[in-house]
């Protein structure tokens, strides 16, 4: 930092000898200890301003190397859930260990109604807040050991169900979709003015179909959901 303030210094040296008469006294000479504090506060402005940006860079770079590290750990960094990257992995080994166990599987795809409306007319970071609202409840109402809460993308849940029997399992996602409603969390165009989610779920009582078919029976229900009305719950058992 020393050559920075050699101007500077000069400076305070060419007023000091102007005011003791070893140089003319003009408006330059006479002013130049004041030339040199500008100098001297702009330089340190300069390097205060540099200093931050790179700490802001610094921190930046932090952020998303412990989003990327979550990430990579399975979980989604906003939510907190099994990401969509676990979801593709283990989905298959949840399945063939509810087969082996001669168990029923029971999965069911959640999404939330009119979303886009919410992020276009109360913005993003409002949306933000509706996802996680809605991430923690699913954490607590499918919280046994042997049930998986994933964030699949964007608004869109994924939920492995450990349910003895069918009806089990449906009285579970419809809870579900009932205790969103139940948030009564304001939306802007909604017919009853809350956040509310559709849901499809699928259950695989006796026949071992594999995780993509699965998957497909499930999102067709989502789909049906969302076509007759929203707010509700399709199923189908197999």
């Amino acid at each position: 930092m020393g050559a920075f303030f050699a101007p500077n210094a000069l400076l305070y040296v060419i007023w000091a000898l102007a005011f003791f008469g070893f140089l003319p006294y003009n408006d330059f000479s006479a002013n130049a200890n004041m030339f040199g504090t500008v100098i001297e506060l702009s330089i340190f402005s300069f390097a205060l301003s540099y200093q931050m940006h790179r700490l802001k860079v610094e921190k930046q770079r932090i952020e998303v190397e412990l989003q990327e590290s979550k990430a990579l750990n399975g979980k989604d960094p906003m939510t907190g859930l099994w990401n969509r990257l676990y979801f593709d992995n283990e989905f298959h080994r949840f399945l063939k260990e509810r087969q082996v166990q001669r168990e029923p599987f029971a999965f069911m795809i959640a999404d939330i109604d009119d979303f886009k409306q919410v992020n276009d007319l109360d913005g993003h970071p409002r949306g933000d807040e509706v996802i996680v609202a809605i991430a923690q409840l699913l954490e607590r109402l499918f919280k046994r050991d042997c049930d998986r809460v994933f964030r699949l993308g964007g608004e869109e849940f994924g939920i492995i169900l450990c349910s003895k029997n069918a009806d089990e399992a449906i009285a579970s996602a419809q809870r579900c979709v009932a205790a969103v409603e139940a948030l009564a969390m304001v939306h802007p165009r909604a017919p009853k003015g809350v956040i509310t989610i559709s849901a499809g779920l699928a259950l695989c009582e006796t026949i071992h179909l594999d995780a993509f078919e699965i998957y497909t029976l499930a999102d067709r229900q989502l789909y049906d959901a969302k076509t007759s009305g929203k707010n509700r719950l399709n199923y189908v058992i197999v």
